[in-house]
């Protein structure tokens, strides 16, 4: 017989403390003395932002809202671990670099500063790519991501529907998305992802199919999608315990995934990932 719900959530919430800790601290430790990671002739690497203008209920992420006095220290942690891995590792080749959050674009300076220390400390030999934000996108990022040889760039649309994003805790409109895509679109990078999301509370096949072509139309080749992930320890786990909303059963979700696939053979776009159509 199950433990009791709330049981069950107080378990849930203690190893989640004790895998991720109690708070945030911006400090690099190195690991103990003795350890050292094997010499790498090559590896891919991820820098983690997680700065964000807003808190999306369903990320279940590590994030903090942004401010700027926070910058700083996550800045230095950064760089000192770059230097550490460089020494600890053998400057290996990069063959890409991906940017996540978070919303990177909050503190590009700072991006900046890392992967420049990354040109130094390693050999860089692939693309970086770079997440965004609609609401952050204007014509001073676009230029900065540019300017700091960015190639690929990933904007975090989710829906073009105004009743989705509110369900999700997006603010901004879908005119909004729309704008940013096709900005960035038209700058000249090698590649931009739209990340959509599909298994919405109440959105139908007809609506992803909506949100995809406009995505498309925007001027994105390439497309990711992937369900409303509910973790319940996030807010937007909650939300829908407390307001009995429901996500659609399986058998709608495989439909609208097929209707995903359909429309991409439809369109010209091949399935590269589960989630990811090019």
């Amino acid at each position: 017989m199950p433990a009791p719900l709330p049981l069950r959530r107080l378990a849930t919430g203690l190893v989640r403390r004790a895998l991720v800790g109690a708070g945030q601290r911006w400090q690099f430790d190195p690991p103990p003395p003795g350890w050292a990671p094997p010499r790498l002739e090559r590896t891919s690497l991820y820098l983690h932002v997680p700065f964000c203008r807003h808190a999306c209920p369903y990320c279940p992420y590590t994030k903090v809202r942004y401010d700027e006095a926070l910058v700083d220290g996550f800045t230095k942690a950064a760089l000192a671990e770059v230097d550490w891995w460089a020494e600890a590792a053998g400057a290996p080749e990069i063959t890409s670099v991906y940017v996540g959050g978070g919303t990177p674009t909050l503190a590009l300076e700072s991006v900046a500063a890392v992967l420049d220390r990354v040109r130094r400390r390693f050999r860089l030999a692939g693309e970086i790519a770079v997440e965004t934000n609609p609401a952050d996108v204007d014509a001073a990022t676009v230029t900065r991501l540019r300017n700091m040889g960015v190639a690929l760039v990933s904007l975090g649309v989710q829906s073009f529907h105004e009743t989705h994003l509110k369900v999700i805790g997006r603010t901004y409109p879908p005119a909004a998305a729309e704008a940013a895509l096709g900005r960035l679109a038209s700058a000249g990078f090698a590649s931009v992802n739209a990340d959509l999301m599909f298994a919405l509370p109440g959105q139908t096949v007809g609506e992803l199919l909506v949100d995809l072509d406009r995505a498309a139309d925007c001027g994105a080749d390439q497309i990711t999608t992937y369900p409303l992930f509910t973790f319940p320890y996030t807010p937007v786990g909650r939300y829908l315990r407390l307001r009995d909303v429901r996500l659609p059963n399986l058998r709608a979700r495989r439909r609208q995934y097929r209707a995903i696939c359909g429309w991409s053979a439809r369109r010209g776009f091949d399935r590269v990932s589960v989630w990811g159509f090019k």
